[in-house]
C-alpha cells in the first residue's frame, strides 16, 4: 500500500539552496538491492531540475537527501568553521562522515546505502517526504514519533520560529 500526497509547483531557489517545489509523502518499499522507486512527481521535479543523483547522509533519525548544489552550500557554511572546534569537527564528522552520492538511475530508483539504512534503523519499509531542498527518509514508527513530537512542539511554540537575524 502506497500513501502519496503530491503537490508540484514551479522550481526555484531560497538562500541559494534549491527548492525542489514538490510536497510528497509516500510510503516506500526498497527492493532486495536496497533501492527505492522516486515518486513519479519527484522524479519530474528532479528531471526539470536537472538532478540525476542525490547526497545522501543521515542527520537526527533520517536520511536526508539533497542536491550536490545544496550538498555543497552546507559544505561551504561548514568549511567556514574553525575546524579545531570541538562542536564543528563532531558536527562535520557526524553529518558529512557518512556522505555518499548515489545516481537515480533511468528506471527512477536509488539506492540507499546500508550504512545510513544502519544509522537509521530504516529496513524494507520506508516514509519518504519531500521539504524544501532536500527528501527525508524514515523508518516508519521512528516518523510517527518524530510528527508527534513536532507537533506538540509547535502547538506551545505560538508561530513559526523567526527567521536567522529577524528582530523579534
Amino acid at each position: 500500500m502506497v500513501f502519496k500526497w503530491i503537490h508540484v509547483e514551479t522550481m526555484c531557489s531560497t538562500r541559494g539552496l534549491h527548492v525542489l517545489g514538490v510536497r510528497t509523502q509516500a510510503a516506500l518499499t526498497l527492493d532486495d538491492k536496497g533501492r527505492l522507486a522516486v515518486p513519479s512527481e519527484l522524479r519530474k521535479a528532479f528531471d526539470v531540475a536537472r538532478i540525476h543523483s542525490l547526497v545522501f547522509t543521515a542527520y537526527q533519525g533520517s536520511i536526508w537527501g539533497v542536491s550536490h548544489e545544496t550538498a555543497s552550500a552546507m559544505e561551504q557554511r561548514l568549511a567556514a568553521l574553525d575546524p579545531f572546534s570541538q562542536d564543528a569537527l563532531d558536527f562535520t564528522h557526524a553529518v558529512l562522515g557518512a556522505n555518499e552520492e548515489v545516481t537515480i538511475d533511468n528506471n527512477g530508483r536509488i539506492r540507499i546505502p546500508t550504512e545510513l539504512r544502519e544509522l537509521v534503523g530504516i529496513g524494507r519499509e520506508v516514509r519518504l517526504i519531500s521539504v524544501l531542498d532536500r527528501i527525508e527518509l524514515w523508518e516508519p514508527e521512528r516518523w510517527k514519533r518524530r510528527m508527534r513530537e513536532a507537533q506538540e512542539r509547535v502547538a506551545s511554540m505560538g508561530g513559526m520560529p523567526r527567521a536567522v537575524g529577524e528582530a523579534a
